[in-house]
């Protein structure tokens, strides 16, 4: 339809103009391919839908009604850019292919999304034969396909060095003065109730101890010697029965 593109030539503006302008004479007087190209330029291929209805969210001013009135247009423009709108096989390799590209390194998803393939199948011996030859900068990476997350084993410590801690991370220093003041707010005396030391160090508590192990005066204080010498106490208790 080489007429129908310069009839369209008149009525681009801004970047359709600019597209059509850049492309070569022989792609200029195709159809599909000016379609194509304006399509992309300006966002509207399968992949840009693709990324909108995913990543649609919900407005504070918008009703619920109204959110899933735009997510389903959103879906129904994919799937007609992909043209699997009314076709349910169509549909299913649609959303298997999707699952899969979530569960392949970034790099391979990118492959993948240039090849533009159509089924799981596909995708897969094309990740297979991406992998057996880039197999130098996959060999490093630990997979998890069933999580899609992906860890690189060349980025992990190998040597035994210590890790060095950060300061807030590094205990304190047993020698310090800042340690044995934080030491000493930390105690309590259990008899005192004092803080900065504990019952087995209270000055009060040894004071108290010296004060009952002191040994007390008593009246008979002088040792018996023979049975002639009494203390006076004795004495006089013997000489009240007299």
């Amino acid at each position: 339809m080489p007429y129908w593109t310069t009839m369209l030539q008149s009525v681009f503006e801004g970047k359709a103009a600019e597209i059509y302008s850049a492309l070569p004479s022989e792609k200029s007087s195709d159809y599909d391919t000016v379609k194509q190209e304006i399509l992309k330029a300006y966002e509207l291929v399968p992949e840009a839908y693709r990324q909108k209805f995913r990543s649609y969210k919900k407005f504070d001013s918008q009703t619920y009604v109204e959110f899933a009135r735009e997510k389903e247009d959103l879906f129904d423009k994919w799937l007609t850019s992909k043209k699997t709108k009314t076709n349910f096989d169509q549909l299913r390799q649609l959303m298997l292919l999707e699952e899969f590209k979530q569960c392949v390194h970034s790099e391979l998803k990118t492959h993948l999304d240039d090849k533009t393939v159509e089924s799981i199948h596909d995708a897969a011996v094309i990740s297979d034969n991406y992998t057996l030859s880039h197999k130098r900068s996959f060999k490093s990476q630990n997979v998890n396909t069933s999580s899609g997350n992906y860890k690189n084993q060349s980025t992990e410590r190998t040597d035994s060095k210590p890790v060095p801690q950060n300061k807030s991370q590094s205990s304190y220093n047993m020698s310090s003065p800042k340690f044995d003041t934080f030491e000493k707010n930390s105690l309590t005396c259990a008899y005192c109730k004092k803080i900065g030391h504990l019952m087995a160090d209270c000055f009060r508590l040894q004071k108290k101890n010296e004060r009952d192990n002191k040994p007390k005066t008593s009246a008979c204080t002088t040792p018996y010697i023979t049975s002639t010498l009494e203390c006076p106490a004795s004495q006089a208790f013997k000489s009240s029965f007299l």
